[in-house]
């Protein structure tokens, strides 16, 4: 029951419909995302009265959010048409799921100057002023880390963004992904790790989830502000800001920013030897997208698939994609993968 006078934080067993009048109390107003935001601060007893909360309920905390998008270079891009489209669809599904203006994009200077295209991106264009084409492995892995350490000083002199996620200009976040990273802890962490996705081989239409992801998908990062300040990649706004390549690349430890920024496989051992664990999220709310010819890695999916339903497609974004449904043998294989990869995960 509720104390008049010393209210208790809501949760739903302690709001029922016995314990609150019908016409006020429903689920869906508190536990809709209209409800968390406009609720959080009332509640109502018997007698209609209304009563302050202490604090949100902990799933609807979240932190202001900013996506962190890398894009290639045209030179180096086997279809920098398809490139383009596949940063439109990731652009547009990243604002739907952050709200606002979350979006900032580092890109070539060949790339983004002049190139009306990016205003309907719907992003913040931050070029890598005389980025030299990529020659190696590291040279593509020390580029992706530039653009990205521009696009995180540019979001963070732009708003008091608390997390920068990493994603991928081909990848694509689920509509619940800022809710979801929002409600973790990431109190004295590096940020979290985002061990489940989605893997979907759009060319030969399969899908499936696997844990242990962060070993092979680029988005699966969520560094904190405190972390990426404590080891000198967020400059202080009263630091000369660093815009060009040859700016960042001599001043800033050029291991470091592969490692954190343009790496991904070693993360949580590292920010682990950095004092700063990562919390680890299995939620599958990213998505994977392979067999796509212009992946450095050229993954394609093995046998199995999932149905393809329209609730995935809206959840995700792919509006011109049709749902399919798979065959049994198709649905056990998918099942009996992600079991594998899940007690691999475990036990790894």
């Amino acid at each position: 029951r509720f104390d008049l006078n010393t209210p208790e934080l809501y949760t739903p067993e302690l709001c029922t419909p016995e314990l609150c009048t019908p016409e006020l109390y429903t689920p869906e107003l508190y536990t809709s995302e209209v409800g968390a935001r406009e609720q959080w601060s009332r509640i109502y007893n018997l007698a209609g009265q209304v009563l302050p909360l202490a604090n949100p309920p902990s799933e609807y905390c979240s932190m202001k959010l900013a996506f962190i998008i890398p894009f290639r270079s045209p030179r180096s891009a086997r279809n920098f048409e398809k490139c383009e489209r596949e940063l439109r669809r990731t652009v547009a599904q990243a604002q739907s799921a952050g709200g606002g203006d979350c979006v900032f994009v580092g890109a070539s200077d060949a790339a983004s100057e002049g190139d009306a295209a990016f205003d309907e991106y719907g992003a913040t264009v931050v070029p890598s002023i005389g980025a030299p084409e990529p020659a190696s492995r590291r040279d593509l892995l020390l580029d992706k880390a530039v653009k990205r350490y521009l696009a995180i000083n540019e979001a963070a002199a732009r708003d008091e963004f608390e997390l920068f996620a990493m994603l991928d200009a081909d990848d694509l976040v689920s509509d619940n992904y800022a809710r979801a990273v929002g409600r973790i802890n990431t109190d004295k962490s590096a940020g979290i790790v985002i061990d489940a996705a989605y893997v979907f081989d759009l060319v030969d239409r399969k899908l499936q989830i696997k844990y242990g992801i962060n070993k092979y998908c680029g988005s699966t990062l969520v560094f904190t502000r405190s972390f990426l300040s404590h080891i000198g990649i967020l400059r202080d706004r009263s630091e000369r800001r660093l815009t060009t390549f040859a700016d960042v690349v001599s001043s800033i430890d050029n291991d470091l920013i592969i490692d954190i920024l343009g790496e991904h496989c070693n993360s949580k051992e590292i920010s682990q030897n950095l004092g700063f664990p990562m919390k680890v999220l299995n939620e599958p709310i990213v998505t994977w997208l392979v067999h796509n010819e212009n992946n450095v890695s050229q993954t394609k999916l093995p046998n199995g698939s999932m149905s393809i339903d329209q609730a995935y497609l809206s959840e995700f974004g792919l509006s011109g994609v049709e749902p399919r449904v798979a065959g049994l043998r198709e649905r056990v294989a998918a099942f009996l993968r992600k079991s594998r990869s899940r007690a691999g995960q475990i036990f790894h």
